[in-house]
């Protein structure tokens, strides 16, 4: 809930990479980290499709990804679009924008036993007291089977008007 007329609505897409663990494909290829960004564009198709992130192997190592995005906003909402394997969100983090710094917001660890169907994880959480500008996804890719793909990633909160 909004405290003031200065605060202003902001849902976005990521529009930048960070760095990540490994990607199936250079950047900007199929099933690179660059497909990850902006809005979904394969959700809500479930498979191995090219739109959407895959590490370089599918069972090998844990996996993470960072993304940035276009302008610093309070976040309480987290949705990522997993359309391959979900379920192997194990953590996410977002990242002060003031200090550079990685806060957990979600360390539930990886869902067993999802359906074979793509879908948006919603993490919700109190509303940050710091601009964000990053969002930190670790995926337990040993523990859930096959590549685990991931479409988009947008962040949901207000920004301050000036």
């Amino acid at each position: 809930m909004l405290n003031s007329e200065n605060e202003i609505p902001l849902s976005q897409f990521g529009d930048g990479i960070i760095e990540f663990s490994s990607e199936y494909r250079p950047a900007p290829g199929p099933w690179s980290s660059f497909v990850i960004l902006g809005e979904p564009d394969t959700y809500p198709d479930y498979g191995d499709e090219v739109t959407a992130w895959a590490s370089k192997t599918k069972d090998d190592a844990d996996e993470m990804i960072a993304i940035a995005f276009d302008t610093a906003q309070y976040v309480n909402n987290i949705s990522i679009y997993e359309t391959y394997n979900p379920g192997a969100v194990s953590a996410v983090s977002v990242r002060n924008k003031e200090n550079g710094s990685w806060v957990p917001v979600y360390s539930d660890g990886y869902e067993l036993n999802l359906k074979a169907e793509s879908r948006i994880m919603q993490i919700d959480f109190p509303t940050t007291t710091f601009l964000v500008d990053a969002v930190k996804i670790n995926i337990a890719s040993k523990v859930i089977k096959g590549w685990n793909e991931i479409d988009a990633v947008s962040i949901s909160g207000f920004y301050e008007k000036e």
